[in-house]
Parts: structure tokens; C-alpha cells; sequence
């Protein structure tokens, strides 16, 4: 064998020694990156929620026989109030509503129906309403005779 032979099987060796250990002629070097960093800072927030709170029920009047006040005491705490909304439902299904100040106790059912049907008891739903939120509703109840005549509310 030529000493040609030799040095090129000696270096057809080394290559696939390189190869089997899987080591490159560039794995000691640094290699390039885009960008890298480390940041000590350490940041903290704070963040509070708040709902709209329900009214309180403050007792139920009838007046005359042809209407009925609901009162209520306003909540202190919670999203402040744009006002409250008084509806009257029959068999779950909203007859009138009407929309009272946020500083206002009380509301009542005068002029919102035309006509009360006799010998049936209405469900009254009031919420505070904060633009476009609104408290859970207190709920009452009226009822009428067969002439229609408002004879007992509840609250």
C-alpha cells in the first residue's frame, strides 16, 4: 500500500470519527443570535370590581285601589346608580316599565297599565340600573279582584 493510500484512509477515519461523535469543526463556537436579554424588573397592579348593588325593600302601599307604591332604601355601596327600572309582568311576560331617578325611593304603578285584568296577581321587578349594568331585581307581587280593583301587594 502506497503512503497515498494511507494518509487517505487516515483521513477518510477522521471524517467518519467526526461524524460518529457528532461533532462539527464549529460546535465550540459561539453561535449568532437575534437578540437576548434578561430583566430583573418586577411590576405590580392592583385592579378592584364592583357590581351594581340591589335596592332594599322598604314596604308596598296601595293607593285608592288603582295603583301601587313600591319603596325602597338605596344601596351605599357598589357602582354608582343612574336610576332604577320598576316593571310589572304577567305569566313572566313584561307589561310596563318605567325608569325612575338614581336618587329616587320609590316608584309607582299609576298610569302604567290602562286596564288590570280582574282576578290576576301581577309580579313587580325592581333593579338598579348603572348605564348599561343592572342589579339583581327585588321582587314583589299585586293582586287584583274580578272588578279589577288592586287588593293586596306584597313586597
Amino acid at each position: 500500500m502506497s503512503r497515498r493510500d494511507v494518509r487517505r484512509r487516515a483521513g477518510w477515519g477522521a471524517v467518519a470519527l467526526v461524524c460518529a461523535l457528532g461533532l462539527s469543526p464549529t460546535a465550540g463556537l459561539p453561535q449568532a443570535v437575534s437578540a437576548a436579554w434578561t430583566d430583573q424588573e418586577l411590576s405590580a397592579a392592583s385592579i378592584a370590581s364592583t357590581g351594581v348593588v340591589a335596592p332594599t325593600k322598604n314596604g308596598c302601599s296601595i293607593v285608592l285601589g288603582l295603583s301601587v307604591t313600591y319603596s325602597w332604601i338605596n344601596p351605599t355601596t357598589g357602582a354608582p346608580r343612574t336610576g332604577y327600572v320598576l316593571e310589572i309582568l304577567r305569566q313572566g311576560v313584561v307589561q310596563a316599565s318605567i325608569t325612575v331617578a338614581a336618587g329616587a325611593t320609590s316608584a309607582s304603578t299609576s298610569g302604567l297599565l290602562s286596564t288590570l285584568l280582574g282576578g290576576v296577581t301581577y309580579d313587580v321587578r325592581v333593579r338598579a340600573v348603572s348605564n348599561t349594568w343592572s342589579s339583581p331585581a327585588v321582587t314583589g307581587t299585586f293582586s287584583t279582584t274580578l272588578a279589577g280593583l288592586i287588593t293586596g301587594c306584597t313586597w
